[in-house]
C-alpha cells in the first residue's frame, strides 16, 4: 500500500503512523534499544550498486566507529518533513568518528536516488531492492505500517536496534569505544580530503594525496601522509586476513568478493602481491566461474528493473528465473528468487 494509492487519507494515515511510532517509543524505550543478532553474521552490502552518494561502505572501514542508520518509508509526506531534523542531529556529531546511513528498502536504485534529490539527503544510502539487508537486520518491513527504524553498528561491528524517536541518543550510544584510526588534532588542513576519505572507507579518493605528501618537505604535511598510508596498510592486512580465514573454511567466494573488494577499493596504494596472486588463482576455479557469471547475469536483470518498463520487467523476470535454475546454491541466485518475490507481489 502506498501514498500514491490513498490521496484521500494519505496525511491522516502517515500522520498516524507516525504517532503510532512515537508512542512505540515512549511506551517501550528497552525494546527499541535491544541489540538484535541478525540470522548470518552481519555485513554491509559490498556492490557498488547497492549504494548511493558514496562506494560501498565495509564494516572494516568502519571498525573502531559508529554508524546510525536510518530506515525509512518514502511514500510517507510526514516522513519527508522529518529529513532537516535529522540532517540537524547528524551535523551536531561532526568531528566525531561516525557516520549516518540511510536505507531504502523494497526500490531501485533510481527512485531512491530520486528521492536523495528531492529531500537534499547526501548522506551514504543503501539501496535495498530486495529487502534482504532489512531482514538481516531484523527489522520489520519498513512500510506505511510501519514507516521509519533505526539501526546502530558499533565499534566492534555489531549491528544493534536503537530508539527511532531518539536519534541523538542512539549516535551517543553507538559512539562509546569509538576513536580515529588517525587523531584529525594530527592532520594539517592539507591533508583533512584525505583523512576523511581514509576515515570513513573511500581511500582511493586520498591516494594521490597521500603519496604526494610521503616525501613532502614539510615534516607535519610528510608525517601525517605517513600515518594515513599506514592506517591504509593496516586495513588491507585485515582485509587479507579475512579472505585467509574464508578460504580456511572453504568459503571460496567470500574470499573472492573480499580481495575483490581490496583490489577496487584501495587503488592507488601499495598491494600485496598476495591478493593478485589469489585472485587469479581463484578466477580459475570452476565454483567461482559460476558465481562471476551468475553475479554478471543479476546484474543485467537488475538493470533491466530499473528500466521500469513492462517490457524490460518481464525480461528480468525471464532472466532472474534462468538464474535460478541454471546456477543453483549460487550467492546470485539467492538474490535472484528473492527479487523475483519482490516482482510478483
Amino acid at each position: 500500500m502506498s501514498c500514491r494509492l490513498l490521496p484521500k487519507y494519505t496525511w491522516l494515515w502517515c500522520g498516524l503512523a507516525v504517532l503510532g511510532g512515537m508512542i512505540w517509543s515512549v511506551w517501550s524505550p528497552a525494546l527499541a534499544q535491544e541489540a538484535t543478532s541478525a540470522a548470518a553474521p552481519f555485513r554491509l552490502p559490498d556492490q557498488p550498486a547497492a549504494w548511493v552518494n558514496a562506494g560501498p561502505i565495509s564494516l572494516s572501514a568502519l571498525k573502531g566507529k559508529a554508524a546510525v542508520l536510518w530506515f525509512y518509508e518514502e511514500q510517507c509526506p510526514n516522513c519527508r518533513n522529518k529529513w532537516p531534523g535529522l540532517y540537524e542531529t547528524a551535523k551536531s556529531f561532526e568531528g566525531k568518528p561516525i557516520v549516518f546511513i540511510a536505507v531504502n528498502s523494497g526500490n531501485p536504485r533510481g527512485e531512491v536516488e530520486q528521492y536523495a534529490r528531492e529531500v537534499s539527503l547526501r548522506w551514504p544510502v543503501i539501496v535495498d531492492t530486495a529487502r534482504q539487508f532489512e531482514k538481516q537486520c531484523g527489522v520489520n518491513e519498513v512500510s506505511l505500517q510501519n514507516i521509519f527504524a533505526l539501526g546502530m553498528i558499533l565499534p566492534d561491528g555489531t549491528f544493534a536496534r536503537g530508539n527511532p524517536g531518539d536519534m541523538a541518543g542512539a549516535a551517543e550510544k553507538a559512539l562509546s569505544g569509538a576513536s580515529w584510526k588517525v587523531d584529525p588534532a594530527e592532520v594539517p588542513a592539507a591533508l583533512r580530503p584525505a583523512w576523511q576519505a581514509v576515515e570513513f572507507g573511500n581511500p582511493t579518493a586520498g591516494a594521490s594525496l597521500i603519496k604526494r605528501n610521503l616525501n613532502s618537505p614539510k615534516p607535519d604535511l610528510k608525517a601525517a601522509a605517513t600515518k594515513l598510508h599506514e592506517a591504509v596498510q593496516t586495513e588491507i592486512q585485515a582485509e587479507v586476513a579475512s579472505a585467509t580465514e574464508a578460504l580456511a573454511a572453504d568459503r571460496k567466494w567470500a574470499a573472492y568478493e573480499i580481495l575483490s573488494g581490496v583490489k577496487s577499493r584501495f587503488v592507488g596504494y601499495e598491494m600485496p602481491a598476495e591478493v593478485v596472486d589469489k585472485l587469479k588463482e581463484l578466477a580459475a576455479d570452476d565454483e567461482i566461474k559460476r558465481e562471476i557469471v551468475a553475479a554478471k547475469t543479476l546484474e543485467a536483470a537488475q538493470k533491466q528493473i530499473l528500466a521500469r518498463n513492462p517490457a524490460a520487467l518481464r525480461n528480468a523476470a525471464l532472466r532472474l528465473r534462468r538464474l535460478v535454475a541454471d546456477y543453483p546454491g549460487t550467492d546470485a541466485a539467492a538474490q535472484a528468487e528473492a527479487l523475483l518475490a519482490k516482482l510478483d507481489e
